[in-house]
């Protein structure tokens, strides 16, 4: 019993380290893409309502600060031979919060005169078929052979429907 307890200690911080960098990777993807893809087309324009990006603008600058707060942990903790793994432990909330703003991310829009961008993801307004709102907060649409379904909490609909009436032109 006592060998598994150590197996757990030792593997669980290096699994959450794993995972933290993981979800890191996805929102920098959504970031990155994002910012790639505003400079090659000057027609792109967030499609976000003002709460949207007041919750987004929080959640950014809240993520900065606590990323510092992480590392300035992790140093601590080393600082005060608490020992590398029990170290790790620094990023336990940090990934969780890591994997809420990836997702998050995930459902910001961008709108252009010819495409539309879903966190890293570009469609074609030509290409998307049968757009619906199921729900009072969500919408889908049809783009190849795939339907896609994200929420639109944040998003300001008149400018979406807009755009994706492009679509069905």
């Amino acid at each position: 019993m006592e060998t598994l307890n150590t197996i757990i200690n030792t593997l669980l911080p290096i699994i959450i380290v794993c995972f933290f960098i993981y979800f890191f990777l996805v929102l920098a993807s959504c970031v990155v893409g994002t910012i790639r893809v505003r400079k090659q087309d000057k027609t792109m324009v967030h499609c976000m309502n003002k709460v949207g990006l007041a919750v987004y603008g929080v959640l950014g600058v809240g993520y900065v600060l606590f990323f510092g707060w992480s590392i300035y942990d992790f140093v601590m903790r080393l600082s005060e031979n608490l020992g590398f793994l029990s170290s790790l432990g620094a990023f336990n909330l940090l990934t969780v919060y890591t994997l809420a703003l990836a997702l998050l991310a995930q459902d910001f829009i961008h709108v252009g005169r010819k495409t539309i961008l879903m966190g890293n993801r570009m469609f074609e307004y030509r290409r998307i078929k049968k757009v619906g709102y199921p729900k009072k907060h969500k919408c889908s649409f049809i783009y190849g052979q795939k339907e896609y379904t994200f929420s639109t909490w944040f998003l300001d609909v008149t400018k979406l429907k807009m755009h994706l009436a492009k679509s069905s032109r």
